[in-house]
């Protein structure tokens, strides 16, 4: 049975010779390492290191009134 012309279009050749060389390695699994390094849940308060959502709160904070009548400190976060 022929082919019509649409279908000769979809016809795909491939000239590659070689197979892939390297695996593709499991993305998602970086991510969920990296966010869970970033947000440190696991850790107790008092035991969290200066880095990622700590950090950046400690940056942050204090924040004081331009007339020094009030003052906003970070104690922890929990999620």
């Amino acid at each position: 049975m022929p082919y019509s012309f649409t279908e000769k279009k979809r016809i795909r050749k491939s000239f590659a010779k070689r197979p892939s060389v390297l695996s593709v390695p499991f993305l998602l699994a970086t991510q969920l390492e990296s966010y869970t390094h970033f947000l440190q849940a696991e850790v107790a308060p008092g035991k969290r290191e200066n880095h990622g959502l700590q950090a950046a709160f400690t940056s942050i904070f204090p924040i004081s009134s331009h007339n020094g009548m009030a003052r906003l400190e970070f104690v922890s976060f929990q999620l």
